[in-house]
């Protein structure tokens, strides 16, 4: 079904990629097809208000289309279910895609470090003050921690001789 075609009370679903949620609305309101307003956009639209949660609103969108997109491509707004479930699908490929390739871009990292350690004297000094720092942290926890345990074993032996 067309943005156009559309009638109050029919459902619209509209998909937040950025937050991966997808939300099941109803349109309040369709206008009857209309020039865009504005400058150097061409074609024939419709202002659809539609009740989907936070995603309520006016949307301009093209009379013939089934899919729009608002906030900088961001959000979906779709009379199709089909349409959402090829864009979960594209997210969900691209986050495995991201997921899959961690510890290669973990590796590189590592790589990157040890050539900027190798060619630059100003990164290889910078890594062993952070070594040092991070060994200097690790030592002050076992301290603190021993400190807790003597603090712990004085006040047990304090109470029994009370």
């Amino acid at each position: 079904m067309t943005f156009k075609e559309l009638k109050p009370g029919n459902e619209i679903f509209v998909l937040d990629k950025n937050e991966v949620d997808v939300k099941k609305g109803t349109v309040s309101l369709v206008s009857p097809p209309h020039v865009s307003n504005q400058p150097g956009v061409l074609g024939m639209f419709v202002d659809i208000t539609i009740s989907a949660d936070k995603y309520s609103g006016q949307y301009v969108v093209s009379e013939n289309g089934v899919t729009a997109y608002a906030s900088n491509n961001t959000v979906l707004i779709t009379t199709n279910l089909d349409n959402v479930l090829a864009e979960l699908r594209g997210i969900k490929t691209n986050a495995e895609s991201i997921v899959n390739s961690i510890d290669k871009y973990k590796d590189d990292v590592c790589r990157c470090d040890t050539l900027l350690a190798e060619l630059d004297p100003e990164f290889k000094r910078e890594l062993s003050y952070e070594q040092r720092f991070s060994k200097i942290e690790k030592a002050l926890g076992k301290l603190a921690d021993s400190n807790d345990k003597i603090t712990d074993l004085l006040t047990q032996m304090t109470q029994k001789n009370i």
